[in-house]
C-alpha cells in the first residue's frame, strides 16, 4: 500500500504529533508499506529520509507548534504528488497541510482519513489572543474536518466523544499513539541530579511537556509549594519550551520553594530517557490533552503518576493502580504527591504497573495493524461508492438519452 502524509507538524519542530507520525511511519514500513511524508521545510533543516518531501511555507500564526501555509505553486513538489499513485492519504494537524491532502486525495480519487491530536477549541488564544477565531469557530471547523473525511482516526475515546459532540458524522476509530517503550528502560541515574546540583538522597518530581497557558503549570507550581513544605528535600524539575516559558519562571521565583525548581527548557532527545530515568514521580497538570505521548514515555520508564483527572489517559493511568488521578485540587494533588513520597513500596509497585500497561496496551506491531485495518475498510468503503457512482451515472445518462431522444422527435 502506497500512503501519503500530510502533515502541519513535524521535525525539527518535536512534540507529540511529530512523534506519532514519525513512529506510525516507522512500522508501517516494517509491515511492508510504502509511507511518503509532506511537511513544511524548514531552511535550516535536512531530512536523511529520502520520503520526506518538504513543501515551502510561511508562518501564519507563531505558536508552538506553529502553523504554517504551504506555498504549492509554482512547485516541483507539486508534480512529485501527481507522479506517485497513492492509495490512501492520512492527514495530521487539521491545518493547511491537511487541506493540501485533502484536494490531492479528491484530484486522485482516493480515501482521506484525519487524524484528530489537538482539542483546538482549547489553543485559539494562540490566534490574536482569541479575538480573531473564537472555540465555537474552532469547534464547527472540526465538524467540517471530519464530514469532509471518510474516515476519522483519535488516539482516545475523550477525543472521539469531543468530536461526535461537535457534530461529526463520519466513523471515528480509536487508535492510540505509540512510543518504544525499550528505549525508556534504561536504569542510569544521576542525569538530572547531575545538571541542578540536585542531592543523591533528593526525590525528584518530573514534568515534561510545552510551557503554554494550556498545560496548567501554575497550578502544578502551587501544588509543587504545598509540597515542598512537609518535604524539605524534594525537588521539581520541568522540562519543555515554549511561548510561556519566562512568565512560568517568573511565577516560579515569587515561590518560597523557588531553589528547588529546575526549568531544564528543551533537551536532546537522546537525553530525554536519561531524564525519566532519574525521576521519582511523573506529576501533570493539564486536562487539555487527547492523549498524551509524555505520559506513555513516563509509564515506559516505569515512573507512578499524580495528574489532574482526564479522560485522555485511559489505559495509560489507572487510579489506585500506578498513580493517582486527581480533582484540580492544589491540596488534593499535594496530597497525594506526599503520599507516594512517604512510601518507596508504593511508589516502586506502582512503577511497575505503568510499564505493564504500556505492553499490554500500546504495542507498535498492534497499533500499526490496526491502523492498516482501517486504510483497508476505507478503500473498501471508498471502493463501492465509486462503483454505485458509476451505477447512478449510468442511470442518469440512459435516462438524458431517452429524454433528449423524446424531446428531438417532438421538434423535429
Amino acid at each position: 500500500m502506497k500512503i501519503a502524509i500530510f502533515t502541519d507538524s513535524y521535525y525539527p519542530m518535536l512534540n507529540g504529533v511529530t512523534v506519532s507520525i514519525d513512529n506510525l511511519t516507522h512500522e508501517l514500513r516494517a509491515l511492508g508499506h510504502s509511507v511518503y511524508i509532506f511537511a513544511p521545510k524548514f531552511d535550516d533543516y535536512v531530512d536523511t529520509d529520502p520520503h520526506v518531501y518538504r513543501l515551502k511555507a510561511f508562518k501564519v500564526v507563531s505558536s508552538e507548534p506553529e502553523v504554517h501555509m504551504p506555498v504549492v505553486l509554482p512547485h516541483k513538489l507539486v508534480k512529485e504528488v501527481q507522479r506517485h499513485d497513492f492509495d490512501i492519504i492520512h492527514a495530521h494537524g487539521n491545518g493547511f497541510f491537511s487541506l493540501l491532502g485533502y484536494q490531492v486525495a479528491k484530484v486522485k480519487g482516493v480515501p482521506f482519513v484525519m487524524a484528530f491530536h489537538t482539542e483546538l477549541t482549547r489553543y485559539m488564544h494562540y490566534v490574536f489572543n482569541g479575538r480573531l477565531i473564537t472555540p465555537h469557530m474552532a469547534a464547527r471547523a472540526m465538524r467540517v474536518w471530519g464530514n469532509i473525511s471518510d474516515y476519522v482516526v483519535t488516539p482516545s475515546t475523550k477525543m472521539k466523544k469531543e468530536l461526535i459532540a461537535y457534530g461529526v458524522k463520519k466513523p471515528i476509530a480509536v487508535i492510540p499513539n505509540f512510543v518504544y517503550a525499550e528505549r525508556f528502560k534504561t536504569t542510569k541515574r544521576g542525569f538530572l541530579h547531575d545538571a541542578y546540583n540536585i542531592p543523591t538522597n533528593s526525590p525528584i518530581l518530573l514534568s515534561v511537556g510545552r510551557l503554554g497557558r494550556e498545560k496548567n503549570f501554575p497550578f502544578l507550581l502551587r501544588a509543587f509549594e504545598k509540597v515542598a513544605e512537609k518535604q524539605t528535600k524534594v525537588h521539581l524539575v520541568i522540562v519543555g519550551g515554549g511561548e510561556e516559558a519566562q512568565t512560568i519562571q517568573n511565577y516560579a521565583q515569587k515561590l518560597k520553594a523557588a531553589d528547588r525548581i529546575h526549568f531544564a527548557g528543551k533537551i536532546e532527545q537522546k537525553n530525554i530517557p536519561l531524564a525519566y530515568a532519574d525521576a521519582d514521580i511523573f506529576v501533570f497538570a493539564s486536562r487539555t490533552e487527547t492523549q498524551g505521548v509524555v505520559m506513555l514515555e513516563a509509564a515506559s520508564a516505569g515512573l507512578p503518576f499524580v495528574v489532574v483527572k482526564d479522560g485522555a489517559y485511559e489505559h495509560i493511568i489507572i487510579s489506585g493502580e500506578n498513580g493517582y488521578q486527581v480533582a484540580p485540587q492544589t491540596q488534593a494533588f499535594a496530597d497525594s504527591v506526599l503520599e507516594l513520597l512517604q512510601n518507596s513500596t508504593q511508589r516502586k509497585a506502582f512503577g511497575k504497573k505503568s510499564k505493564q500497561l504500556v505492553d499490554e496496551n500500546f504495542s507498535p506491531q498492534n497499533l500499526a495493524k490496526d491502523m492498516i485495518n482501517l486504510y483497508q475498510l476505507a478503500l473498501l468503503k471508498h471502493k463501492k461508492r465509486r462503483i454505485t457512482l458509476k451505477k447512478v451515472n449510468k442511470v442518469v445518462l440512459a435516462r438524458l438519452y431517452h429524454t433528449t431522444g423524446f424531446f428531438s422527435r417532438i421538434f423535429q
